[in-house]
């Protein structure tokens, strides 16, 4: 009889695609690869989307409970449906990868079958929300951080992605995480299509205020009506957003607007640019780094260096203000043999440290898969 995995995320990549969505995805075909089944429950998204074609991926689409998000969180409001789902599947594992109650859930089910739940943490930020006082007026939060808490106590494992989610996890919880640093596959096709007289740029996340979106326009406007450089700039419009990229676009002919890309079609993107540009306000460690690594681009980001590889590894820089941003791109524009060289790097690194294969198996062994 197969093994039986139940994953608990509030999106499925199908509906919305976003770092997590994408890992979930590639663990998702790693098991249905190894003939185990995968009950995947979600909030529906009210998304059409194309019908699975593997009967051992069974989807749970919950409707989705509407409350406004200024009361706090609401994912803890999906409790019964979620407990009656898995008293009825009867998973051998659980996974879970985002900050909610669901967490909470998975690890009380898991504690009372004698089954593993495994919980990766996704970003920094998981680690830093029950330091922030509550805010009286989101009482949800309440009981949705009461069932976070619980899942730091009693989940089976929690995968960490870098040294500072590690330190923190064990200051803060007393637990030990499981290091797995992120990674992505390599298409046998991935053989980067560079133009050496154009330096291509590329900003790549959905359109949320931690991406800081009109970082980037505004590094786009100041290179506006000069040659040699490109900007192009991906993910799913937010109405915020929309005026100013537009704005941008009418006006300046080296800039466009890709809007949302399947993660193949944002791999093939990255064969043919040189930069990723990285404007968020905090990142776990983003997946769009492995990415541009393995397509020979290098990284620039003005917050994110996950324990410190882009100093350590020359794999790109830290640049905390558009204008170091800035001084760095005209500098590689000056020195282009610097920006090959990186390039060079980037792959080798990423090749050598970051491999999916491995990350999968250690899951797997995790879920007691095998």
């Amino acid at each position: 009889m197969n093994k039986k995995i139940v994953i608990l995320h509030p999106a499925f990549w199908k509906q919305a695609m976003g770092g997590a969505e994408i890992q979930i995805k590639y663990l998702v075909d790693y098991l249905l690869d190894n003939n185990v089944q995968v009950h995947y429950v979600f909030e529906d998204k009210n998304i059409k989307m194309e019908d699975v074609d593997n009967h051992n991926l069974i989807l749970y689409p919950l409707p989705r409970i509407k409350i406004s998000k200024r009361f706090g969180n609401r994912w803890f409001l999906y409790q019964n449906k979620i407990n009656r789902i898995l008293k009825a599947v009867k998973p051998n594992g659980i996974y879970t990868r985002f900050y909610s109650s669901w967490s909470g859930f998975a690890a009380t089910y898991a504690n009372e079958n004698s089954i593993p739940h495994v919980w990766a943490i996704a970003s920094d930020n998981d680690l830093k929300v029950l330091d922030q006082p509550l805010n009286p007026i989101k009482p949800l939060d309440i009981f949705e951080n009461k069932y976070v808490k619980h899942a730091f106590k009693k989940a089976t494992h929690i995968i960490v992605q870098n040294k500072w989610q590690e330190h923190e996890l064990l200051q803060k919880h007393n637990r030990m995480g499981v290091y797995l640093s992120q990674a992505a596959p390599l298409e046998k096709d991935s053989s980067p299509k560079k133009d050496n007289n154009i330096i291509n740029i590329v900003w790549i996340a959905n359109m949320k205020p931690l991406k800081r979106p009109e970082l980037f326009i505004e590094l786009v406007k100041h290179y506006r009506g000069k040659v040699g450089i490109h900007f192009k700039m991906v993910g799913r419009l937010s109405p915020k957003y929309s005026t100013l990229i537009k704005e941008e676009e009418n006006h300046n002919p080296s800039f466009k607007f890709l809007g949302e890309l399947t993660n193949t079609e944002v791999n093939g993107l990255l064969l043919s640019t040189d930069i990723l540009i990285n404007t968020s306000d905090y990142e776990g460690f983003s997946n769009t780094f492995i990415q541009a690594w393995l397509r020979k681009n290098i990284v620039i980001s003005m917050n994110s260096n996950p324990d410190k590889i882009l100093s350590n590894y020359k794999v790109g820089y830290l640049c905390p203000t558009i204008n170091q941003v800035i001084e760095k791109v005209d500098c590689l524009r000056e020195n282009p043999e610097n920006l090959y060289k990186m390039q060079e790097d980037s792959f080798r690194y990423a090749r050598e440290n970051h491999s999916l294969e491995r990350n999968l198996e250690v899951i797997t062994n995790l879920l007691k898969i095998n």
